[in-house]
């Protein structure tokens, strides 16, 4: 099942990334369609990493600002602007088409490093240990089967001193989704009916209980949690401030 899983998140986001990857990765109003101006949609990740290690610095800096993990990476938006601040940065996607297009951004040379990853484990990363994990609209868009699985990869890959911040949301607001879980059930075993320029996003929420417990079975200390707007009206959603001692 967990197989099944990641190859429909490949799918779906080789899809994306080959229609519209600026707009799936970011999906404000009025940018679909090819709306985003590219200077303007990386201004955004220097707009969101610089609050990030101000958050950073108020609550659990990092012991060291050597390497930095982008997981979802995308187009490099998040991982071009964490470059700004680590000596070494590492972007992981699922979609070919997003690391090729990372890659063409890049701005950073050798400092910063796209990798391809379609397994359900970060071995592709190898060992060495990151001083700052971020994760931002990324894990939202897995079955909890496998985000599960990436949030004890990211712990085990974390720095003593480090930090690891990613955001998940929990549950939707006002109605059981029912009729969302339908519509994500058709796209994962009829995935061929959704070859369109708006290719359909998954979305998946994991109650914070079971999100901090994933975080402590990795061997993680959970610092914080607090809410977000990330995942729009429809979701509650939180970020994650995580450690390891």
């Amino acid at each position: 099942m967990e197989s099944m899983s990641l190859r429909a998140l490949q799918r779906q986001w080789t899809m994306l990334g080959e229609q519209d990857p600026y707009w799936a990765i970011l999906a404000e109003p009025g940018k679909q369609n090819h709306g985003w101006d590219v200077e303007e949609f990386f201004a955004t990740g220097v707009r969101e990493i610089d609050a990030v290690m101000e958050y950073l610095e108020r609550t659990c800096p990092p012991r060291r600002r050597e390497r930095a993990l982008d997981f979802g990476c995308g187009a490099g938006r998040l991982t071009q602007a964490l470059a700004r601040h680590f000596g070494e940065v590492t972007g992981v996607d699922i979609a070919p088409p997003m690391i090729e297009l990372a890659k063409k951004h890049n701005r950073w040379g050798e400092r910063c490093r796209y990798v391809l990853n379609q397994r359900r484990d970060l071995e592709a990363l190898g060992a060495e240990p990151f001083d700052l994990i971020y994760s931002n609209l990324t894990l939202q868009h897995m079955r909890p089967a496998l985000s599960r699985g990436y949030v004890r990869e990211m712990v085990r890959l974390l720095a003593p001193g480090g930090a690891l911040l990613f955001q998940l949301p929990s549950v939707r607001r006002g109605s059981s989704g029912a009729g969302r879980r339908a519509v994500d059930f058709c796209y994962r075993h009829f995935w061929w009916l959704f070859r369109r320029p708006q290719t359909y996003q998954e979305m998946h929420g994991q109650s914070p209980e079971k999100v901090a417990a994933w975080i402590a079975g990795a061997g993680g200390r959970l610092v914080e949690m607090r809410g977000n707007e990330a995942a729009g009206l429809e979701w509650h959603s939180l970020n994650y401030l995580a450690t390891r001692d």
